[in-house]
């Protein structure tokens, strides 16, 4: 399905609506009223897109946007085949490396990690990835590297959510692999498979008391891809199992880093020049998330554990007490279970809080969740711009 985007001359007015062909899709009209200052005057298509070396600002991505616009993917041009050299031994320094990531913020985190230890190895870092020998793939179960990444001909090192959450696919065949708390492996790894080796790192990290830890450590080198920001990572996985998520397949069960880690962190990368530091997880506390939906079935079809009330509740209580706090939210539209009147109770949210920042993800069945398996319920919904 295509979907057309309007921005009016100021661009804070946002209208999404499915192109003429399409039907059975749930049209969307987001109306944000009121400008923010700081961040909030940027438009940002998806929270997980917020971080990418290869990405211009969105101010620069929509400044010249003032009619509509219909935007497709662009196709990559095929590239020569590059030869894989199987090197016997390794003298860092002399391979470049390509560090591609998927997903949030936290993936992203990971990556700064890899590729932070990766350069105090000697290996030189390359944007270009055609110039390198190796090239360090970031995955994510929701934003994923096509399987035509794995068949260029070149050394292939896959980490993060994918291989952990399901390491025997096919696609990772014949493939090195780093599990989400292995990073701090990852040197060693990459040498081992540009030595022709397959190598395979899975396992958990646990405290001294047998618990799962948060990670590797924060105190490791970074190479950040904003080095004003900051992204520390206070834990990992989850508490939860909401029906759509594939994440906590690969993340597991909730693990923490201690308190006193992550603030040194924050020291360091103040020292470091950082102007902003990200607090970031899968579990940061449900309740400060959003909804995902304005309707109390849809949540409890996603087995989100809290009802529309109890977010109003926390948004009417920050803004009381934080005066211009900007809260951003998450929605998931076309939830199987999402009839035209739960569409509609999530519009009245918007429409009475006016988020001044709405990140809009329409639903994908992901194989394994339960709501994979959940009857869909089709209307057509036609709003008037």
């Amino acid at each position: 399905m295509e979907w057309t985007e309007f921005f009016n001359s100021d661009r804070t007015s946002i209208y999404f609506t499915p192109s003429q062909d399409s039907c059975r899709y749930v049209c969307l009209s987001l109306f944000v009223k009121k400008k923010m200052p700081g961040a909030c005057d940027e438009i940002i298509d998806d929270i997980e897109d917020l971080i990418s070396s290869q990405d211009i600002t969105p101010k620069e991505r929509y400044s010249s946007r003032k009619n509509v616009n219909v935007r497709s993917k662009k196709r990559e041009k095929d590239a020569e085949p590059v030869e894989k050299v199987i090197l016997e031994s390794v003298v860092p320094g002399t391979q470049t490396i390509y560090v591609k990531t998927w997903g949030c913020a936290h993936n992203n985190s990971d990556s700064e990690y890899m590729a932070g230890l990766l350069a105090a190895a000697g290996y030189p870092l390359t944007e270009d990835k055609w110039q390198a020998q190796l090239w360090l793939l970031n995955s994510c179960t929701v934003k994923s590297p096509s399987e035509d990444h794995f068949n260029r001909g070149l050394h292939v090192v896959v980490a993060g959510c994918v291989p952990q959450g399901a390491p025997r696919a096919p696609y990772l065949a014949g493939v090195s692999v780093a599990g989400v708390q292995q990073i701090d492996r990852i040197v060693e790894l990459v040498e081992e498979t540009l030595k022709g080796h397959t190598v395979r790192l899975l396992g958990q990290k646990k405290t001294s008391s047998g618990r799962k830890a948060g990670g590797a450590s924060l105190l490791l080198p970074k190479v950040r891809k904003n080095p004003l920001i900051e992204i520390i990572p206070i834990n990992t996985g989850c508490l939860n199992q909401c029906t759509y998520c594939k994440t906590k397949h690969a993340r597991g069960e909730l693990g923490s880093y201690p308190p006193e880690e992550i603030v040194e962190r924050a020291r360091q990368s103040f020292q470091e020049g950082v102007c902003e530091i990200w607090l970031t997880s899968e579990d940061t506390g449900e309740l400060m998330k959003l909804d995902l939906s304005g309707s109390d079935q849809v949540l409890a079809d996603m087995k989100r554990e809290y009802f529309r009330k109890d977010f109003e509740h926390v948004v009417d209580f920050l803004r009381e007490k934080v005066p211009g706090i900007t809260i951003a939210t998450d929605i998931i539209c076309g939830f199987p279970t999402e009839t035209e009147q739960d569409f509609e109770d999530t519009m009245a949210l918007c429409r009475k809080y006016r988020f001044p920042s709405l990140f809009i993800n329409q639903f994908f069945p992901r194989p394994g969740t339960p709501a994979a398996n959940m009857t869909k319920v089709f209307f057509l919904h036609q709003t008037d711009l």
